[in-house]
């Protein structure tokens, strides 16, 4: 097999697409060109190496898209002990485009007949705890996915309920959506400030039980200046800081009074919120209703 000199161009093009898969986009390509010598060979097997992790990846965690890379989407089901779907994340269009229309329905009246029988072996032996299994392949009637089995992770809620028995979670493979230091150039600050503003972003997520830091905590902790991270992190993410972290607290509060049976006060507590009373307050302002309508 010829050997073919490596330029600037192709050291890039393969330098790219090892850096798009380590990012986690799978659905990134490479042209490998008409001649076929050592370099075209090398550019498929990459190509075949994007297509396998994508078939084979399963990812256990909620994607951090950060408005820049989208390349894997994840649907949540929540079924009750009747496989009646109870709550659904607005992601879980696979099954149906209106979120609203789906709950109160069966979870196995939206699969095609092929996969009913095989889920509702799984989903009575889950009941019996019978079942180790904590996957299966499924088809959808919807037409998006239509003749393509879905790979559907089943596990059973810690804090069993008649109205929130079963999670059941889906991954989709989404197009490549440019990365956002990549996208730098749109906003006023520096490509280097929008990474720091991504950390910056990470940290309150991650550290939503936690005190809350000031804004100018956050800068020293990111090597940004107060104003910059103020106007930066609003151009980029569309709010403050402030604004950020008190909108990822009172959605995880969210979460955890409609899927475990953790006392309202001490959901307070461990948000850090002032009071309890400024807690029901913050909510019902966010959401439109009491923390105590969302209680089973």
């Amino acid at each position: 097999m010829k050997e073919r000199h490596l330029d600037t161009k192709n050291t890039k093009e393969i330098f790219e697409m090892i850096n798009q898969v380590a990012s986690g986009n799978f659905n990134y390509q490479i042209s490998t060109g008409k001649e076929r010598d050592l370099l075209s060979t090398i550019c498929e097997q990459l190509n075949l190496m994007a297509q396998e992790l994508k078939e084979n990846f399963k990812h256990f965690a909620y994607v951090n898209p950060h408005l820049a890379y989208k390349f894997i989407t994840h649907s949540n089901i929540i079924l009750d002990q009747q496989g009646l779907i109870a709550a659904s994340t607005p992601s879980a269009d696979i099954i149906n485009d209106n979120q609203q229309e789906i709950l109160g329905t069966s979870f196995m009246d939206h699969l095609r007949k092929s996969s009913r029988k095989d889920f509702k072996v799984l989903f009575d032996d889950i009941k019996t705890r019978k079942s180790t299994k904590s996957s299966i392949l499924l088809k959808f009637k919807k037409t998006k996915t239509a003749g393509n089995r879905i790979n559907c992770f089943f596990k059973p809620l810690r804090t069993i309920t008649k109205e929130c028995f079963l999670s059941i979670s889906f991954f989709e493979t989404a197009p490549y959506i440019q990365p956002l230091e990549q996208r730098a150039s749109r906003y006023s600050i520096s490509k280097w400030d929008v990474l720091a503003l991504q950390e910056t972003y990470d940290y309150i997520l991650k550290n939503v039980g936690q005190p809350k830091q000031s804004d100018s905590e956050l800068a020293e902790m990111f090597k940004l200046s107060t104003n910059k991270l103020k106007k930066g992190f609003k151009e980029v993410y569309g709010m403050s800081p402030s604004m950020f972290y008190n909108k990822v607290r009172l959605e995880e509060a969210k979460a955890r009074i409609e899927h475990t049976h953790q006392p309202l006060k001490l959901i307070s507590d461990e948000l850090n919120f002032k009071s309890y009373t400024h807690f029901s307050a913050a909510f019902k302002a966010y959401f439109g209703r009491n923390p105590s309508d969302y209680q089973q």
